[in-house]
């Protein structure tokens, strides 16, 4: 327990010391440490790609300018990585991204003793997969009807006598889903799904807890931390705070980057439009709007969002002026957004490490590990908790 109180309080200090790098919004208004990071304007794009993606390309980045922070953020990030024995091939009807992540994730829990609960099992991959290496009793619960279906028919077909049955795992009811010899599991439970997961099982005293938290601000409506220690931090953080921990794209191929680079350009040149049309030089929030209206040209574009926002676009407008200068506003924001991007493990990892502490409270023995490397997924972190 020592271990990891001492390593939230250390990434405590750290984000605390240097919140006005990473609890801001560049794409809003220019930061006041702007000019911290302008050795990035003559860096290509693809190597702030790379950067974006990965954690140590992005800490080599920075390395230069901010050596010291960046050896505090590697050392204090810094944790073991499961390795398997031997893997095999996807089956037919899981994607090999998705079964590598689900196999690591399996193995990484060797061994197995008791029966599983899945919790946001979806088709129940996992819960099949976890049956087969353990032969214990398998069962999952989703929201989802024609996951279920689909995942019971699975089961029906490999013969293995896993049951997946539908539930708002959200719901109050959930918690009698889980027993106190149970094995409850979830790879990628998002926000407020884990919290629930976590609170639940705690409070039915399941044997063992192991999951792997995603997405840390969905299914909430406000934050608040669940352990004595992080309860008493002076970090005061929004469900926008925690959206930082998960803005990586280490997963998302070309073609995505350049039509996600598309979207945040034309955004930023509708917000200089906006801005002059409003006479207030303050963002104006968007709605998400279909892929479909990319294909189109800004000027389109612009007349939706205006629609939208009940804005008259005045004729004669220079679309193609705007348009060029929230490209160019892009070139420094996606480089802004870098200095964000590197508190984004050290923020992950205290959100983690809350859950952890939270745990340790409540009798359990845990250890933190990562399931697989980050080209598989980002978000590769495990929590695996025994009760004591």
């Amino acid at each position: 327990m020592a271990h990891y109180r001492t390593q939230f309080l250390a990434l405590d200090a750290l984000l605390h010391s240097h919140s006005d790098y990473w609890q801001c919004q560049p794409f809003v208004s220019t930061p006041p440490w702007a000019d911290d990071v302008a050795f990035l304007d003559k860096v290509g794009d693809d190597a702030i790609a790379d950067a974006q993606a990965n954690d140590d390309a992005l800490l080599e980045l920075f390395h230069r300018h901010f050596p010291t922070l960046c050896n505090n953020i590697s050392r204090l990030t810094d944790i073991a990585q499961f390795e398997p024995a031997q893997t095999t091939p996807a089956p037919r009807f899981v994607p090999g991204r998705k079964w590598q992540q689900i196999e690591r994730f399996a193995l990484a829990l060797s061994p197995l003793y008791q029966p599983t609960l899945e919790w946001c099992c979806g088709k129940g991959h996992l819960s099949r997969y976890l049956y087969q290496l353990s032969q214990r009793e398998a069962r999952g619960l989703e929201i989802d009807t024609a996951l279920i279906e689909a995942g019971n028919q699975l089961a029906q077909q490999e013969l293995k006598p896993v049951r997946l049955k539908k539930m708002d795992v959200l719901d109050a009811s959930a918690r009698s889903e889980i027993a106190p010899d149970d094995h409850v599991v979830a790879l990628h439970a998002c926000g407020g799904l884990h919290r629930k997961l976590l609170t639940d099982a705690t409070q039915q005293r399941a044997q063992r807890i192991s999951y792997s938290p995603c997405c840390y601000h969905k299914f909430q409506v406000d934050f608040r931390p669940l352990s004595t220690l992080a309860q008493n931090s002076a970090l005061t953080l929004q469900l926008a705070d925690l959206r930082t921990a998960v803005r990586q794209s280490t997963t998302a191929g070309r073609a995505e980057r350049q039509r996600h680079q598309q979207q945040q350009c034309w955004r930023l040149g509708f917000d200089a439009l906006q801005r002059e049309l409003r006479h207030s030089d303050t963002y104006l929030p968007t709605p998400p709007v279909p892929t479909k209206a990319l294909k189109g040209n800004f000027s389109d574009y612009c007349k939706l969002l205006a629609a939208h926002k009940g804005l008259t676009l005045p004729p004669g407008l220079d679309f193609a002026g705007y348009e060029k200068r929230g490209t160019e506003r892009y070139h420094s924001v996606s480089r802004q957004e870098l200095m964000r991007a590197l508190f984004r493990r050290p923020l992950e990892l205290w959100l983690l490490l809350d859950q952890v502490l939270y745990l340790q409270e409540s009798g359990y023995c845990c250890t933190v590990r990562r399931f697989c490397p980050p080209h598989m997924t980002p978000r590769n972190l495990l929590i695996d908790a025994h009760l004591a």
